[in-house]
C-alpha cells in the first residue's frame, strides 16, 4: 500500500535489496533477510569513518552466525576478511577483542574456516610478537585445532616456530 502525500511517498510493507531480488532472491526466502543484513553489517565494516561501530557489527555478526549458522557459512570468507581489514586499522587495545571473535567465529563455523585459514595465520604471525596478544592468540589456535581436529597437524610446522620462541623469549619465573 502506498500513501502519496505533498511531501514525501511512505512505502508500507518489508524493506528489500533489489540486487537479491534481481537474482532472485525475495522477502520470503529463508535465507533473504541474513543476506541483507549482513550484507549491511559488511558494509559498515569496509567504511572507516564508521570505525566507532566496528565492534559492534562484529559481535552482531558473530550473534548472527551463533543463532543461524547453516545460512551464514557462504559468509564466512568476507567476514574473516573484513575483521582482518579491521584490524590493521583498528586501536592496539582493540586486537585482543577482535581475535576472540575470529576465533568464535572458527568454534561456530567449525571445518568451514578451511579456506580462509591463510589468512587467519597470516595475521596470527603478524601480531604473535606482542606478549599482550599471546595468550589470546594461543586461544585462537587452539579453537581452529578444535574446528579441524586432526587436519590441523598439517597446521603445526607454522605454529610451532611461534610458541618455541613465545617460550624462549619468556623472562617470567
Amino acid at each position: 500500500e502506498v500513501e502519496r502525500s505533498s511531501k514525501h511517498i511512505v512505502v508500507e510493507g518489508p524493506p528489500t535489496d533489489v540486487a537479491l531480488l534481481m537474482q532472485g532472491m525475495s522477502p520470503s526466502n529463508e535465507e533473504y533477510y541474513p543476506t541483507v543484513v549482513i550484507s549491511k553489517l559488511l558494509k559498515i565494516l569496509k567504511d572507516p569513518s564508521l570505525a566507532a561501530y566496528h565492534s559492534s557489527c562484529i559481535q552482531t555478526i558473530v550473534l548472527i552466525f551463533k543463532t543461524i549458522t547453516i545460512t551464514c557459512i557462504k559468509f564466512t570468507g568476507s567476514i574473516i576478511e573484513a575483521i582482518i581489514s579491521v584490524m590493521h586499522t583498528c586501536p592496539p587495545s582493540m586486537l585482543e577483542f577482535y581475535f576472540q571473535q575470529i576465533s568464535a567465529l572458527i568454534s561456530i563455523v567449525k571445518q568451514h574456516i578451511r579456506p580462509f585459514l591463510p589468512e587467519v595465520f597470516d595475521t596470527i604471525k603478524e601480531y604473535f610478537h606482542l606478549a599482550n596478544l599471546q595468550v589470546t592468540i594461543i586461544s585462537l589456535i587452539e579453537s581452529i585445532a578444535k574446528a579441524l581436529d586432526g587436519e590441523f597437524k598439517t597446521h603445526i610446522p607454522s605454529v610451532l616456530p611461534l610458541l618455541l620462541d613465545a617460550l624462549g623469549n619468556d623472562k617470567t619465573t
